[in-house]
C-alpha cells in the first residue's frame, strides 16, 4: 500500500517544453528524474538489496555467479522488450557505431535527434567508441582501473542504454522478484552497494 515503504517527497522537472519521446522509453519514465521519492523504513535497509530484488537466495546467486552473462542474457530474454533484447545483442556481439549493429531504435533517435539521456547528435551516439567490442570496454583504462568484469560493464552498458528501465522500474515500483535481479545485481557490485 501507497506509504508502507515511508514517505514520499515530490521532485519535478525542470519548467519547458517536453522533448521528442525516444523509441522503447515510455513518456512518464526519465532515467534521472522522478515525480515521487520513495523513502523505505529502516527494515528495506536493514534487508538489504539481495531481499530487496529476491536474490536473498545463495545457492541461486552461487548457480547464476557460475556464468554471469548467461543468467543476465537469460533475464533479458525472459523479460526484455524488443528494444531490450538489441541492446543486449549490441552490447554482447556488436561493434560500437557499426552500422549493421546498432539497433533499429536507436537509428530512428539518432534521426529524431533525441535519445532517453536527452538531445543526441549523431556522432554523439556512442561516442570515442567506434569499432570498440565488450573486451575492448573491459580493457579500456577506466575500466581496468576499476577493475571491472564483462559482466560488470556489461551491465552498466545495459544501463547507460535505453534498458535502464527494466533496472529502475522494477526498483521503483518494489517488485520482489525483480525480473532483472541478477543484473541490478551485477550492476550493484560496481557501484559498491551489494553486499557480499
Amino acid at each position: 500500500p501507497p506509504g508502507s515503504r515511508g514517505g514520499s517527497a515530490a521532485a519535478r522537472s525542470p519548467p519547458g517544453d517536453d522533448p521528442p519521446q525516444a523509441t522503447g522509453v515510455p513518456a512518464e519514465q526519465h532515467k534521472y528524474v522522478t515525480n515521487t521519492l520513495e523513502l523505505a523504513g529502516a527494515e528495506v535497509a536493514a534487508a538489504g538489496l539481495r531481499s530487496a530484488i529476491g536474490l536473498d537466495d545463495d545457492a541461486l546467486l552461487g548457480h547464476m555467479m557460475l556464468d554471469p552473462e548467461a543468467a543476465m542474457e537469460l533475464e533479458f530474454l525472459l523479460h526484455g522488450s524488443r528494444a531490450d533484447l538489441a541492446n543486449l545483442r549490441y552490447v554482447l556481439n556488436g561493434a560500437a557505431c557499426a552500422p549493421g549493429d546498432v539497433p533499429e531504435h536507436v537509428t530512428a533517435d539518432i534521426q529524431r535527434g533525441w535519445y532517453h539521456g536527452g538531445a543526441l547528435r549523431a556522432h554523439e551516439y556512442d561516442e570515442g567508441h567506434a569499432g570498440m567490442r565488450l573486451d575492448d570496454f573491459v580493457k579500456h583504462n577506466t575500466g581496468a582501473l576499476a577493475r571491472l568484469k564483462r559482466s560488470h560493464v556489461l551491465a552498466l552498458r545495459l544501463y547507460t542504454s535505453s534498458s535502464f528501465t527494466c533496472f529502475n522500474e522494477p526498483l521503483r515500483g518494489g517488485q520482489c522478484p525483480h525480473p532483472f535481479r541478477f543484473s541490478v545485481y551485477v550492476l550493484a557490485q560496481r557501484a559498491g552497494t551489494a553486499e557480499a
